[in-house]
């Protein structure tokens, strides 16, 4: 099968057939929401209207042989259902091709970051100059927090401790 194929299959989605009223919602819904009122019937101008219109049409006989029929609508809208495919197979594709970037990207620079530790463990191991650097560095990182603690202990001692006397006399 080739890919062409699998494009046009996975495109050409059909829903359902309609079985036990589970059919795919209509695209464009109109709703028209009815109601009844009543009313007096025509105001005085409307009978003015209609005497000017017919001298025959009297407010009486309007009133008996005329109906009114007022038409209004309640909301203003109506409800637009589009429904489209929520992932194609290019984005299902495009998808899992991301994640193997990302994971075959991280796990390669894991992999350059064990080499170049176990080639600077290696160069350690060999490498006698770096192992005597090591240990000269390592004795005077030591000398130097022995010098530290001195100075830090001498400088403890010559400092004088306040008078704790006034504490006592609050404390009573």
């Amino acid at each position: 099968m080739n890919w062409r194929t699998i494009m046009d299959r996975s495109n050409d989605i059909t829903g359902p057939e309609c079985e036990d009223n589970i059919c795919p919602t209509k695209c464009i819904t109109y709703q028209y929401h009815t109601s009844i009122s009543y009313g007096q019937g025509f105001s005085k101008s409307a009978l003015n209207w209609f005497y000017h219109r017919n001298s025959n049409w009297t407010a009486e006989r309007v009133q008996k042989n005329f109906a009114v029929l007022n038409v209004f609508y309640r909301e203003m809208s109506y409800i637009f259902n589009d429904q489209v495919q929520s992932t194609t197979l290019v984005h299902v594709l495009s998808n899992i091709g991301g994640n193997m970037g990302m994971f075959f990207g991280a796990s390669v620079i894991t992999i350059i970051e064990l080499v170049i530790y176990f080639a600077k463990m290696f160069w350690i191991g060999l490498s006698r100059k770096r192992r005597e650097y090591m240990a000269v560095k390592k004795k005077n990182e030591l000398d130097r927090e022995h010098r530290l603690r001195a100075v830090l202990e001498t400088a403890a001692a010559n400092t004088t401790t306040p008078q704790v006397s006034w504490l006592c006399v609050w404390a009573k």
